[in-house]
């Protein structure tokens, strides 16, 4: 690290790298759900709800490293390296599963479980890299941070689902503030709960991390806060303008197909000399 960047900057721009990955998934999965509920074709269904798991899992992941890295730790942080493993493939698995029900099952009876199911997917995830990293003496698991935690995501997750698949969101001339906005909740939700999760475990009182040489979290959060935000940008860009690109195809497609007398025809019109 450069000498004239102190560690406050530093933790702030991790910190921020982690918002700015829960934000772009954010976008990024409900656009694809989005897409998925409104496309017939099988195969493109099943592309953008493994576009939206994906998109969750890694910010799950991702996110929440970030903001362990920039907390102020006196020592290094590190994970075991094969539980982190398991527990990315599992958490971008149960991501997935979520995606699926929101596209399978539309409505506020739909947002409210899915909302609650990622609510507990990212505890599940956040508690599972602080046991991945090991800290010694040992975190103080007290059951009404985890509730807290838990109350405060399904909340926000909720709203957000609410709000992303409004009537506002759908066919509104301001849908896109409505879409940017459940988005905004969306990250929203899961940073208030990273930050409610590492306040209140007693992480300031820890003084190692037992894998902290075996997949170190300084690696980790370079690759994913380098990596993540740009191929999240890329994939948003697709989303928005390679399905454009899509239905105009198809709709040209059609109009070469219809015979001449099954288009639609023009009235001529017929003016008369001297009128």
């Amino acid at each position: 690290m450069p000498s004239n960047i102190s560690p406050a900057e530093s933790s702030f721009l991790l910190w921020f790298l982690g918002v700015s990955a829960y934000a772009l998934a954010a976008q990024v999965g409900l656009t694809a759900v989005r897409l998925a509920r409104r496309t017939t074709v099988q195969r493109d269904r099943v592309s953008l709800v493994l576009t939206a798991g994906l998109a969750w899992g890694a910010a799950l992941t991702v996110g929440f490293v970030l903001g362990l890295a920039g907390a102020a730790l006196v020592f290094g942080v590190g994970f075991h390296a094969i539980g982190g493993l398991l527990l990315w493939v599992s958490s971008s698995a149960a991501a997935v599963g979520a995606a699926a029900a929101l596209v399978r099952w539309p409505g506020r009876t739909g947002h409210l479980g899915v909302g609650a199911g990622l609510a507990l997917l990212a505890l599940a995830v956040q508690a599972g890299w602080l046991l991945a990293a090991g800290f010694r003496p040992g975190l103080d698991w007290r059951p009404e941070v985890l509730a807290a935690v838990a109350a405060v995501m399904a909340t926000g997750l909720s709203i957000a689902l609410g709000l992303a698949f409004s009537e506002q969101a759908t066919v509104s001339h301001l849908r896109m503030r409505w879409r940017i906005a459940a988005a905004g909740v969306m990250a929203v939700a899961w940073v208030a709960g990273q930050e409610i999760m590492l306040a209140g475990l007693g992480l300031t009182e820890q003084v190692g991390s037992v894998h902290q040489h075996q997949l170190p979290a300084p690696l980790l959060s370079l690759l994913g806060g380098a990596i993540l935000p740009i191929v999240l940008v890329v994939v948003a860009l697709d989303l928005r303008y390679g399905r454009h690109r899509s239905s105009r195809r198809l709709h040209r497609d059609i109009d070469t197909t219809l015979a001449p007398e099954d288009l639609p025809k023009r009235r001529r019109k017929v003016r008369l000399r001297g009128l």
